[in-house]
């Protein structure tokens, strides 16, 4: 009885293990996804960050209420530590009779606000919002920060125009 016990505490710490070091790999390591992260903590601000996805990338979520729609922004930093790309997935679905006005309401948009650009894909009738950018060491939290306020007030100003297309 005393050896089952001792198996299977071993056991229970082997998996422990094996989880902890699970997180570690998994937690961001890249100086510029750290710099943000700090930046938000400072903040108050809650997020979610995954480390490096098989292409080297490091991930931060962040979730918005906004006048007009609760909006996920997705934040990819780029593993080369340069740059980072914005994005806000499904931010409408459009009904699929609708979706060609959809898209010129999308067109329309990307006409009218800087800085960021709206998707209509056609494979699943959704509406996504991107923003690309590059920055340095010294100004990547003040650079995502400020982009990250960009696409957030864009998309949720676009909302009204793209909801009559909506399923």
């Amino acid at each position: 009885m005393m050896k089952r016990g001792l198996a299977l505490l071993m056991a229970l710490v082997l998996v422990m293990a094996a989880f902890g070091a699970l997180a570690e790999e998994s937690a961001p390591q890249m100086s510029s996804t750290l710099a943000f992260m700090a930046m938000l903590d400072e903040n108050e601000i809650v997020y979610d960050a995954y480390g490096p996805s098989d292409s080297g990338d490091e991930e931060v979520d962040i979730t918005f209420p906004m006048d007009n729609v609760t909006l996920t922004a997705y934040i990819y930093f780029d593993s080369d530590n340069e740059g980072a790309a914005l994005r806000i997935w499904d931010l409408i679905t459009f009904a699929p009779a609708r979706f060609a006005e959809g898209v010129s309401a999308c067109n329309e948009l990307n006409l009218e606000y800087r800085w960021v650009k709206f998707v209509a894909d056609p494979s699943d009738n959704t509406v996504y919002v991107t923003a690309d950018i590059c920055f340095r060491d010294e100004d990547v939290a003040d650079v995502v920060l400020e982009t990250l306020g960009y696409i957030l007030r864009n998309a949720d100003g676009a909302y009204p125009t793209l909801e009559p297309f909506a399923e």
